[in-house]
């Protein structure tokens, strides 16, 4: 994590890190094809949070308390990482609200129940157009899956939200949220 200075280390790193479950903000994988049991897909899938999305959306006086104690809980452990608690602190403000910049475009609970809304094949070139920070082709490639024509992707809204948040290269936020 240290390493990274620009979108192709990030990007590097999330190569080097799939193969043990992966590290980011999103990831892929391979199961059923939904329309046809005979076949497998490639599936890309937003990576997850510390919460899950309506903690951070959700304005009642319940979930304000949650993430109020997860703020806490961050702070906790990047003071476990050296941090000064003042460090600590400022660092935890930070990633809830990256966190949360990355939550607020995702689809919420009802959406992801519904398969029809997750099942959103891309071409390569689709890819390119949505997320064109990143370089699909070296990913896909980095990651083992050779030769893929068509990806599912599972919430276009996050990778669409996603390049936005990944131009503006605030690499500190990266790390902080790694």
């Amino acid at each position: 994590i240290d390493k990274v200075s620009n979108i192709a280390d990030l990007q590097k790193l999330m190569i080097d890190t799939e193969p043990y479950g992966g590290v980011g903000f999103f990831g892929v994988g391979v199961g059923s094809h939904p329309k046809n049991s005979n076949l497998n897909a490639g599936y890309l899938s937003n990576a997850g949070l510390g919460l899950s999305r309506d903690y951070y959306v959700d304005q009642d006086d319940d979930t304000k308390a949650k993430r109020e104690k997860y703020r806490a809980h961050i702070a906790k452990m990047m003071m476990y990482l050296g941090e000064t608690e003042e460090e600590a602190k400022k660092n935890a403000d930070n990633i809830l609200a990256f966190e949360t910049r990355l939550a607020e475009p995702r689809m919420n609970k009802v959406d992801r129940r519904d398969a029809r809304k997750r099942f959103n094949p891309k071409s390569m070139s689709d890819l390119a157009e949505m997320t064109p920070v990143i370089d699909w082709p070296t990913y896909i490639n980095g990651v083992g899956m050779k030769n893929l024509d068509t990806i599912i992707v599972t919430d276009p809204g996050y990778f669409i939200a996603l390049n936005e948040i990944l131009e503006e290269g605030n690499i500190s936020d990266w790390k902080n949220y790694l």
